[in-house]
């Protein structure tokens, strides 16, 4: 009898870790949210400026880890950043080896981070998925603004900051699974007891 638990244990595991890339594409909880935070000095690895816009965006690919970006940076002169920036747009691209069919599978979502708001947008190729980021609003934000909207900045010269797009590990999924399958034996032996 134990060796039949042990053997069904051992198989819940190995499927779990198999399926484990299924599963992020699922349009399930734990799908990617892209999200824009501060990052410490000594971590940027692009940079952008005022130019970033609907058809220029930061691009990054959906993987489970951070990309950084230094807005403006100082040693760029032909960049006037002085007053910083309030409205950010990322484009999120397929990454390396991920069919078009598993990238469109996910349902991306946002969270605003250091910005005051996102949403979605109209991205400039496909398949790929874009947010705008948008600091306070200041002027001519209503559903019936006369002219191009105003946002408070939220970033400054020199600032870092991270987007990150996170999915579900495997171990998480596996820590997860397993968690259910205890549950499940608590609850039958509870049966059983009663």
């Amino acid at each position: 009898m134990n060796f039949c638990k042990t053997l069904a244990v051992v198989a819940v595991v190995a499927l779990a870790m198999l399926g484990a890339e299924a599963t992020k594409a699922d349009s399930a909880p734990g799908d990617p949210v892209v999200s824009i935070h501060k990052c410490v000095s000594g971590c940027d690895l692009g940079s952008f400026d005022n130019s970033n816009s609907q058809s220029d965006p930061l691009i990054v690919t959906d993987a489970g880890a951070t990309t950084n970006f230094v807005y403006c940076p100082l040693d760029v002169a032909d960049s006037d950043c002085s007053s910083g920036i309030g409205e950010i747009f990322v484009e999120v691209v397929p990454k390396e080896g991920e069919s078009t069919a598993e990238f469109n599978a996910e349902k991306f979502s946002c969270i605003s981070g250091i910005a005051a708001t996102c949403s979605t947008v109209g991205v400039t190729e496909i398949p790929a998925v874009e947010f705008v980021f948008d600091g306070t609003c200041i002027q001519n934000c209503g559903p019936d603004s006369d002219g191009s909207p105003v946002f408070a900045n939220f970033l400054s010269a020199g600032d870092i900051v991270g987007v990150s797009v996170p999915e579900p590990g495997a171990l998480v999924l596996l820590f997860v699974g397993l968690v259910s399958l205890l549950a499940v034996g608590v609850r039958r032996r509870e049966v059983h007891v009663a």
